[in-house]
C-alpha cells in the first residue's frame, strides 16, 4: 500500500498513512493506543478528566512552558505521545504537558551600544500555558534574598483576553475623548490582596558558597517557598512597593522567613543551551536586529520545578486556601524521571529539610551545636542539683579543653 512521507525539522521521516483516504496497520495501532489512553481508568479518574486530557493534548504549548523549550508543533505522533507519555519525536524531547514554575534569565537589549539590562523572570505554567509572570531586575548577579511578588488575577486575565490588543482598539476609538489609563499592578493588588502572592527561592548550603549563580544542568540547587502573609501584612507590603510591584532589598527580610515560609517544590537547574531570542514588536529587519543586538530579549533557561499535575501541586492562584496550614508538611510528590532522588527519600529526609529559606546555614549550625551541648549538660546539672551535690574544688570542669585537662593533671 503506497504511503506518503514528510520530514520533520530534524530530518526524521514520519509516515502519513491516513492521507488520501487510505488506512494502514500503523495507523490502526496508533488509533488503538489513543483509545486505550482515553478509556483506560487511571487512579479512578472520571471520563471527563480523560476528555480534558485529550483537549489539552490537542492544544499547543507556550515555548517558555514546554518541557524542552521548543516551539509546540502539533502532529499526529506528538498527540499520541502526549496522551500516552511515550515520545514519538526526536531523541531527548518530551511530549509531556508541563505544570510548574520556571525561572529564566532575560537580557533586554535596547538601543545600539547600550548595555543589556538583566532580569530574572518567574513564570507559573499550567498545562503548558503561562498563567502569570513577574520579573526582578538585578545588576551583577541574582539577589537570592529578594522575594517574587505578583498579582496573579491580572496576569491570568491578560493571558486569556489579550488586553493589549483590546486596549489598542479602545484608545483608537476614543481619540476625541479622554485617554483611559489602566490601573497599575500596585493599585490592583491594593484593592485585591487575595490574589497578591509572594514567593522566595533558596539554595542548598553548598551552592551558597558560589560567587556566581551558574550551575550545571539537572542539578538540585534548592527549593521554592511560598510566603504566607496576612491581609494586613500584604497591604503594608504593597504600600512599600513600586507601581510594578518591585520590592526594595531593605523591605525583603520580613516578607519570607522561617515562620511563614511554606515549601512548594525543589529547584532544578536548566540547560543554558536551550536559549533563544525574542524580537520586540515592530522589528522590520529581524536579521539585522540579531546582528546589532537591538530591540530584542535574550531568554536563557535558569531553574525549574519538576513537572507536576494540578492535583499534586501545593499551590493554586485561585485563593489563599490552597496554601493553608494543612499543606505545610508535604509528602514528597514532586519528582520526575530526571529527579528520581526526591521520590526515594525517606519521610524525615525530604528535600525541604536540606533547604533553609533564609539561607542562614551558619546560624543553624551554631544553634544546633548549642542545642546538642545543652542536651548533654542539662541532665547532669539537674541531677546534681536534685541530689544536693556540689562540684568539689579539685574536680575537673565539664567544658574544659584537652590542654586544660593536661595542665590540671600535672598539678
Amino acid at each position: 500500500m503506497p504511503t506518503t512521507t514528510r520530514l520533520l525539522d530534524d530530518g526524521i521521516p514520519v509516515y502519513c498513512p491516513l492521507k488520501r483516504g487510505r488506512f494502514s496497520l500503523f495507523a490502526c495501532i496508533q488509533l488503538c493506543t489513543l483509545l486505550l489512553s482515553i478509556v483506560k481508568p487511571v487512579g479512578g479518574l472520571t471520563v471527563s478528566n480523560h476528555l480534558k486530557k485529550f483537549e489539552l493534548a490537542l492544544a499547543t504549548q507556550d515555548k517558555i512552558c514546554s518541557m524542552d523549550h521548543v516551539e509546540s508543533k502539533r502532529s499526529y505522533g506528538e498527540l499520541i505521545g502526549t496522551l500516552t507519555g511515550i515520545s514519538f519525536g526526536a531523541m531527548g524531547q518530551s511530549s509531556k504537558i508541563y505544570t510548574g514554575f520556571k525561572f529564566h534569565r532575560i537580557y533586554h537589549f535596547g538601543k545600539m551600544l547600550s548595555k543589556p539590562k538583566p532580569s530574572l523572570q518567574l513564570s507559573f505554567c499550567e498545562h503548558g500555558k503561562v498563567k502569570w509572570q513577574t520579573e526582578i531586575k538585578y545588576h551583577s548577579d541574582i539577589d537570592w534574598d529578594l522575594p517574587f511578588c505578583v498579582y496573579s488575577q491580572n496576569n491570568e486575565a491578560t493571558s486569556d483576553q489579550n488586553p493589549s490588543r483590546a486596549w489598542g482598539v479602545l484608545k483608537k476609538s476614543n481619540r476625541n475623548q479622554n485617554i483611559v489609563n489602566r490601573p497599575s499592578l500596585k493599585e490592583l493588588a491594593r484593592q485585591d490582596t487575595t490574589n497578591f502572592h509572594c514567593f522566595k527561592m533558596a539554595r542548598r548550603e553548598k551552592y551558597t558558597r558560589h560567587s556566581r549563580s551558574i550551575y550545571l544542568p539537572n542539578e538540585w540547587i534548592g527549593g521554592l517557598f511560598y510566603c504566607e502573609l496576612t491581609p494586613g501584612a500584604k497591604s503594608q507590603l504593597v504600600d512599600q512597593m513600586g507601581e510594578d510591584l518591585q520590592i526594595e532589598p531593605t523591605n525583603s527580610r520580613t516578607v519570607c522567613n522561617r515562620d511563614n515560609a511554606i515549601p512548594l517544590q525543589p529547584l532544578i537547574s536548566d540547560s543554558y543551551r536551550k536559549h533563544w531570542t525574542n524580537l520586540k514588536p515592530g522589528t522590520r529587519i529581524p536579521f539585522l536586529r540579531r546582528i546589532t543586538r537591538t530591540n530584542m530579549d535574550k531568554v536563557i533557561p535558569f531553574l525549574h520545578t519538576p513537572n507536576s499535575d494540578s492535583v499534586s501541586r501545593n499551590y493554586s492562584t485561585k485563593a489563599d486556601a490552597a496554601v493553608s496550614e494543612s499543606n505545610r508538611k508535604l509528602r514528597g510528590k514532586w519528582f520526575s524521571s530526571v529527579n528520581w532522588l526526591f521520590g526515594s527519600k525517606a519521610e524525615d529526609h525530604l528535600w525541604y529539610n536540606e533547604v533553609e529559606v533564609e539561607e542562614s546555614y551558619g546560624a543553624m549550625k551554631t544553634q544546633c551545636n548549642l542545642t546538642n551541648t545543652s542536651h548533654v549538660n542539662v541532665p547532669k546539672i539537674s541531677k546534681a542539683e536534685a541530689l544536693g551535690e556540689h562540684m568539689p574544688k579539685d574536680s575537673k570542669p565539664l567544658n574544659s579543653t584537652k590542654q586544660e585537662q593536661k595542665s590540671y593533671a600535672s598539678e
